[in-house]
């Protein structure tokens, strides 16, 4: 295909990439004048209905993301019968290439890629896109600093139950994937906080947490086993980074971090306090027999019976739905309204009913803040014990934009961060060629979506470093 010129615009130069799906050109975009990539769905899978919809999902996903940290989509097409994606040609190495080379991995290198991947998640998940398959593979490394991420192939909008996707289909990379995943339950944000947190246990040691001879092995231990602890394999990694992973990695996702947001800031505190003991990782019940909980002996029968007994309990309720719809009321409780509530309240009724409530923040709700506006269940629909009631609780005001305070006095520009509901962090003064006083560099950075009353970090110059006496006289001297 090498001169193909595509949509009268795009003209194909050489081939950089092949994947089982597709392969990656370099081109030309003659209409922009710029370098270009374009991803060419293979002949062969032209007819399968399943990669053209996974192809297809990237496109339309790419194109609702515009971040600095994520490879822009410009362009989709058919033309030919072939199917292609044009995308920002960014030059790098991924992350998995770095870790096994371990080059420069050292724990404020983390830190580093970390923020940015996180930025990146944050800005798709206020766009109600969730990646499903967060990996290094998927991470960008340039030489610049700059990390984008990518392949958005099997990426879904929160919510969405995707056609052709039955029970019974695991989307993901096996040595990622996050619990609901692995059970074929749809993903959340909170699902690629978890492959996220599995991602820097791989940056932080250079291994994976789970291994097997199949990936029914490896998915079997993302279900049933802790992960472990970063410094079990490392006792040199910081305290903080070691208690970021275990609370990204939790098998039950409400003790996750809620949001990329508030992980990229633990983050941010475990640059200034590495051994600091700030994040709070809440122990959790394996299933039983499981690495953590085994059973002893003399209470293994009385807990074989309980096990049988709960499955045929269980049996009994899914026939019922199926036959009639709903779980019969003998068999379980009715869901209660907590519309209108404050998230603690609502959180309360609902486990004194006997259910698990799981709270998500919708920032772009105009609800007041606090407020749980939608539920699912409804009211009056019937759960056994223990089911889960997922509430919608209000953030009070949509995401705002981070403004650009480069090149402005400190003063000035700590008063643009509060007129936009943000607060000033830590300010740092550096050496600068740039005049003493004046903010050369932010975090975040210009454009980023954030939550109000984020922590906006500045770095001032303090103006040129000043030479010694001798090197001075030398440099004037004619």
């Amino acid at each position: 295909m090498i001169g193909t010129l595509l949509m009268g615009r795009y003209r194909l130069t050489e081939l950089v990439g092949s994947g089982g799906m597709a392969n990656v050109y370099l081109a030309r975009d003659e209409k922009e004048d710029r370098e270009v990539a374009v991803k060419v769905l293979k002949d062969e899978h032209a007819d399968n209905g399943v990669l053209v919809e996974r192809f297809e999902s990237e496109g339309r996903a790419g194109k609702l993301l515009h971040h600095r940290n994520i490879v822009r989509v410009y362009d989709t097409g058919e033309e030919g019968g072939r199917r292609f994606i044009v995308m920002e040609y960014a030059r790098g190495v991924t992350l998995k290439e770095v870790i096994k080379q371990r080059i420069s991995l050292d724990p404020e290198a983390c830190i580093d890629i970390a923020v940015q991947v996180l930025r990146a998640l944050a800005h798709a998940h206020a766009k109600g896109i969730v990646h499903r398959d967060v990996k290094p593979h998927n991470i960008l490394l340039q030489a610049n600093g700059d990390v984008k991420v990518y392949d958005f192939g099997i990426a879904q909008t929160i919510g969405e139950k995707r056609a052709g996707e039955e029970k019974t289909s695991v989307m993901g990379t096996v040595y990622y994937l996050s619990p609901e995943q692995a059970r074929a339950e749809p993903a959340e944000v909170r699902s690629d906080i978890y492959s996220f947190g599995i991602t820097l246990f791989e940056m932080l040691t250079g291994t994976v947490p789970f291994t097997g001879t199949s990936v029914i092995d490896v998915a079997k231990k993302h279900l049933n086993e802790e992960v472990p602890a970063p410094r079990s394999v490392d006792e040199r990694i910081p305290k903080s980074l070691n208690d970021i992973v275990r609370k990204a990695t939790r098998k039950n996702l409400r003790l996750r971090y809620r949001s990329a947001w508030e992980m990229r800031r633990d983050l941010m505190r475990a640059r200034r306090e590495p051994d600091g003991d700030f994040v709070r990782v809440k122990e959790e019940r394996l299933p039983a027999g499981s690495e953590r909980e085994k059973p002893q002996p003399d209470r293994a029968r009385r807990r074989m019976y309980a096990i049988v007994g709960a499955v045929i309990v269980l049996v009994m309720v899914t026939v019922a739905v199926l036959v009639f719809g709903s779980v019969p009321p003998e068999q379980g409780q009715r869901v209660v309204s907590v519309l209108g509530l404050q998230q603690g309240r609502a959180e309360s009724k609902l486990e004194d009913l006997g259910f698990v409530p799981d709270v998500v923040i919708e920032p772009d709700s105009e609800e007041p803040a606090g407020t749980v506006f939608r539920q699912e269940p409804a009211e009056g629909e019937t759960l056994v014990p223990g089911g889960v009631v997922r509430i919608f609780v209000s953030a009070g005001v949509s995401m705002g934009t981070m403004p650009d305070v480069l090149d402005m006095k400190l003063s000035d520009a700590k008063a643009v961060i509060k007129k936009n509901n943000l607060t000033v962090g830590e300010v740092t003064q550096v050496t600068s060629d740039e005049p003493s006083g004046y903010v050369v560099r932010q975090d975040p950075e210009p454009g980023d979506e954030l939550m109000p009353n984020s922590q906006v970090d500045l770095w001032v110059s303090a103006g040129p470093e000043e030479l010694p006496e001798e090197t001075a006289a030398a440099a004037e001297a004619p």
